[in-house]
């Protein structure tokens, strides 16, 4: 961690390739190491601190993870007074610390489906827009909803293309021509087949019919 301060990196990326007990030792070290390091002032610099997949280790199961939590959470207390940011990215969001989610004053949200995860965002939004709460969970590809005080008011927006393009797209379970015509033939052929399958219900979307 020392070395981090020290170098003249703007990003440095921590390979946290640990079992759940070592990485919460790892968590709590580092964050009390920034944390004592920046609280003074001749060894102070602007750092901003990412926590990916923060569920896992920033939640409410204090029992078994208090010491992970504590200077997490404490930097999220008091942390900017020392130049310190925290960015909190998780798919399970209700399942994050109450302390640190009540730290946070932004906040940007991809598609959730599930109903905790959506009732928690809509607690914590606390606006009058229903309507963008309800658009969460069809949200496409790079699409968001922002709100808090880094914004004017709750909006979607469109997260810029990365560059390089990360390998993450969805696999493709079969490549076919998408034409109108073969759409209509294909869905008249799926009818008379799925009539013989009583017990299998089948939703089908397509902009072809």
């Amino acid at each position: 961690i020392d070395e981090i301060f020290k170098n003249e990196f703007l990003v440095n990326i921590i390979e946290a390739d640990f079992d759940s007990l070592e990485f919460e030792i790892i968590t709590f070290l580092i964050c009390k190491y920034v944390y004592l390091k920046n609280s003074k002032r001749d060894s102070r610099k602007d750092i901003i601190i990412v926590f990916d997949e923060a569920h896992r280790y920033i939640n409410e199961k204090t029992d078994d993870n208090r010491l992970g939590n504590y200077y997490v959470e404490r930097l999220a207390r008091e942390g900017r007074k020392y130049g310190i940011g925290l960015i909190i990215a998780s798919q399970r969001p209700s399942e994050l610390s109450k302390t640190v989610i009540s730290q946070c004053n932004s906040f940007i949200v991809h598609r959730i489906g599930h109903k905790a995860d959506l009732e928690f965002i809509y607690n914590v939004m606390n606006t009058s827009h229903s309507s963008i709460v309800k658009s969460i969970p069809s949200l496409q590809k790079q699409y968001a909803v922002a709100f808090g005080e880094a914004f004017n008011t709750p909006d979607i927006i469109k997260i810029a293309d990365a560059n390089p393009t990360p390998d993450s797209s969805d696999p493709e379970l079969f490549k076919i021509e998408k034409t109108k015509e073969w759409a209509n033939i294909t869905f008249k052929l799926l009818n008379l087949h799925l009539k013989k399958l009583k017990n299998i219900k089948w939703i089908i979307f397509t902009k072809y019919l």
